[in-house]
């Protein structure tokens, strides 16, 4: 179960708090491979923990700043889909 704040100072920015709480297992070590884990398996003891905490603001029109307090990077960073990108001419 996850419960996720999102919040403004000045509409420009994100305050994101997340909390998480499961008791599903992740089933990477009894069968040895990553291919039988579950995308939103997680084991904290039914606790409620925090998951997230970042605050992103922009900095004029040109930068972005994220601060992570708790989580990762790939919690803040956009993804990159190549989905009807051009195709790349290589010569060969």
């Amino acid at each position: 179960m996850r419960l996720i704040f999102n919040t403004s100072f000045t509409g420009q920015d994100l305050l994101r708090i997340r909390f998480q709480a499961g008791n599903i297992p992740n089933f990477r070590e009894p069968t040895g491979t990553n291919m039988a884990r579950l995308s939103f398996d997680s084991d904290t003891g039914n606790q409620l923990i925090l998951n997230q905490l970042y605050y992103q603001f922009s900095i004029g029109s040109a930068v972005k700043v994220s601060a992570i307090a708790q989580g990762t990077l790939f919690d803040v960073v956009d993804t990159i889909n190549l989905t009807g990108a051009q195709k790349l001419k290589l010569k060969t």
